[in-house]
């Protein structure tokens, strides 16, 4: 029997009592909705929620903060003067998301809900930022930047993005990546399944305490 599996059976004998947050980073294209999707046919009673959703909704609230809070990150550039303004724009943009996230998962705990939230903003900061053992963080990546840009523009994602935006695109991913390097699991977005074995590993840890 593995982790998913008797999780699962703890949790329908009601002997688990923290719901489980599973994270999913990584920038645009890199594979974090199919292993979202993946994941939820594992886990018991999961719900996938995406960081751009809360992002959305928060959207009236920020307004009055300046406009890079409310615009895509690939169109990060038009706010920013160099490649470290850039990325400053970005973390700002997630940062900005550290206490709705909370907020969150901490209705997710008086609702026992488990949850796998996924997006381009969640970093290992965010991550830190949720007061609970009971959560498990990846991130996905593109090496490929050729592939990085179909699968952003794909039938998922039907974006029609232009020269600047790919360009910021790549930049963004880049930087995402280096930025994680070291902090986190990283994993090419055509290899989920990789991704699944580690989640699996770190429940059956947090199983044993």
């Amino acid at each position: 029997m593995d982790s998913f599996q008797i999780f699962n059976q703890l949790w329908a004998e009601k002997k688990i009592k923290t719901p489980l947050f599973i994270f999913i980073g990584g920038y645009c294209g890199t594979g974090k909705s199919t292993l979202a999707k993946a994941l939820q046919s594992k886990i018991s009673e999961s719900i996938i929620v995406p960081t751009g959703i809360v992002r959305a909704t928060c959207k009236p609230f920020l307004k009055d903060m300046g406009e890079i809070y409310g615009c895509h990150t690939f169109g990060l550039y038009k706010f920013s003067q160099n490649d470290q303004e850039l990325f400053s724009n970005y973390k700002k943009q997630s940062t900005i998301l550290h206490e709705p996230v909370k907020e969150l998962c901490e209705f997710a705990k008086s609702e026992m809900q488990n949850i796998i939230i996924d997006g381009n903003h969640v970093f290992p900061e965010l991550v830190d930022f949720i007061d609970t053992n009971w959560k498990i963080d990846v991130y996905m990546k593109t090496t490929d930047e050729d592939q990085l840009i179909k699968n952003m523009t794909d039938i998922t994602h039907p974006r029609i993005l232009n020269e600047t935006e790919i360009v910021t695109a790549k930049k963004l991913h880049q930087m995402t990546v280096d930025n994680i390097e070291g902090k986190g699991p990283l994993f090419e977005y055509n290899q989920p399944d990789l991704a699944i074995d580690y989640i699996e590993k770190q429940l059956g840890k947090l199983l044993q305490e």
